[in-house]
């Protein structure tokens, strides 16, 4: 499970990463990760599963319990100070598929690598 020091709880701190942040999907989710002016110390990492693409309680849990096992994984790829949102789409028909790891891994991939040509611009 990923550590109580890297959720992401504070809802201000949802809507700017998704507002703010760099953004990559495909139809199974989307990923937001955002590095600029975030008063955060350390990596956070936030789950949105909308009741639109489970209606079940249990299967949403479910998803954002393997989310979270990933993101574990790969904390130490983002970067410092940066908050990421995971958000799933309508698209994911099943919580345990085996193919969200995969998904998750391109969308974070695509996202990461729009930061760093932003910091090569600048």
């Amino acid at each position: 499970m990923l550590g109580r020091e890297h959720r992401l709880r504070q809802p201000e701190l949802f809507r700017a990463a998704i507002r703010k942040g760099k953004r990559a999907g495909n139809l199974e989710l989307v990923v937001h990760v955002w590095t600029g002016e975030a008063t955060t110390q350390g990596r956070l990492v936030g789950f949105v599963v909308p009741k639109k693409v489970f209606r079940r309680a249990t299967d949403r849990n479910r998803a954002k319990r393997r989310l979270r096992h990933f993101m574990r994984e790969r904390l130490q790829i983002l970067p410092d100070n940066s908050i990421t949102v995971v958000r799933v789409l309508p698209g994911l028909t099943d919580p345990s598929s085996p193919t969200l790891e995969t998904s998750l891994d391109d969308a974070l991939r695509r996202a990461l690598r729009k930061i760093e040509r932003m910091k090569e611009v600048a």
